[in-house]
C-alpha cells in the first residue's frame, strides 16, 4: 500500500466563517471555527492535485506555503469552487507550464467562457480533460469519479484508494454508493443542522456515514451555525469535524 495525504485547505461553506455578518453560533476563541471556503490538496507520489479552487485559495496556499501543484480537479462549476482559478492561473505562469484540469463537460464549458484567458497559449493556464467514470489516470494516480446530487446540478466526488472526498451534496446517488463500497475514510459535507434543497444537513451527513460504515468520517463545508466544540460533543466516535490545515492520511 502506498500512503498519501489529503490536506483540508478550507472546510467552510460558501460564505466562510466568520461571515461578513460575524461568527454566528461559532465561538471566535476556538481557532478551528475559522473556516476558509472549501478546497483540498491531494499529495501522492510526489504530485500535488488541487481539488476545487475556492475564492480563498490564495490565502490557503500562502498559509500552507504551497508553491507548486501538478493538476486541478473541480467538483462542479459554482463560483465558490472555481473563483480561485484566477490565482492558480498566475501560479501556472510562474511555473511556466499548463496544468491539466479535470472536470465534467458542463463545468469545462462554463470555465472556457468565464476564464477564456486561462485556456489560451501553450505555456500557462489549463488544459481541460473530461472526467471519466470508473477510474481515470491522473499523473499516474488512479482516481474514481462519481456523481452526486447538488440540488438542480451535479457535483462530482473523488475516491483514491481507501479515502473519498465529497463536497456540495444534497443526496448520494446509487452509483456513488457503489463506488464507495468498502471505503475506510470519507469526507462528507454538512452545511448546517438543517439541510436544504442543495445541501445535506448534519443528520443527513451522519446517515450517509452510518450507511457507508466507513471507519472514519470527516465533516466539511460547514456554516457559522456549527460550532466546533459543541457539535463535536454530539458526534459518534468515528465522526469528526474538519478544520483548516487538517491532514487526513490515506492509502492506495
Amino acid at each position: 500500500m502506498t500512503p498519501f495525504n489529503l490536506k483540508i485547505l478550507g472546510c467552510g461553506a460558501s460564505s466562510g466563517v466568520p461571515t461578513l455578518m460575524g461568527w454566528g453560533d461559532c465561538n471566535p476563541q476556538q481557532p478551528r471555527n475559522r473556516r476558509t471556503r472549501a478546497s483540498a490538496l491531494l499529495e501522492i507520489n510526489n504530485c500535488k492535485i488541487l481539488i476545487d479552487a475556492s475564492p480563498d485559495v490564495y490565502t490557503q496556499f500562502s498559509r500552507e506555503e504551497i508553491r507548486v501543484i501538478d493538476a486541478v480537479v473541480l467538483s462542479h462549476f459554482h463560483a465558490d469552487h472555481t473563483a480561485g482559478l484566477v490565482d492558480i492561473f498566475f501560479l501556472s505562469r510562474l511555473m511556466g507550464r499548463k496544468l491539466p484540469l479535470f472536470a465534467d463537460t458542463k463545468t469545462i464549458t462554463y470555465l472556457k467562457r468565464a476564464f477564456a484567458f486561462a485556456f489560451e497559449g501553450d505555456d500557462k493556464g489549463f488544459s481541460p480533460h473530461v472526467m471519466a467514470y470508473g477510474g481515470q489516470d491522473i499523473l499516474g494516480v488512479l482516481v474514481d469519479f462519481f456523481p452526486l446530487e447538488h440540488g438542480k446540478v451535479q457535483s462530482m466526488g473523488v475516491r483514491v484508494g481507501n479515502l473519498a472526498y465529497t463536497i456540495d451534496v444534497s443526496a448520494f446517488t446509487q452509483k456513488a454508493e457503489c463506488v464507495l463500497a468498502g471505503v475506510e475514510k470519507i469526507v462528507v459535507p454538512a452545511r448546517s443542522f438543517a439541510g436544504s434543497h442543495a445541501h445535506m444537513g448534519l443528520s443527513d451527513a451522519l446517515d450517509v456515514c452510518a450507511r457507508l460504515s466507513a471507519r472514519e468520517c470527516f465533516l466539511t463545508n460547514m456554516s457559522a451555525g456549527l460550532d466546533y466544540d459543541s457539535v463535536s460533543a454530539m458526534l459518534p466516535h468515528n465522526v469528526s469535524l474538519c478544520f483548516d490545515g487538517q491532514v487526513i492520511q490515506g492509502a492506495v
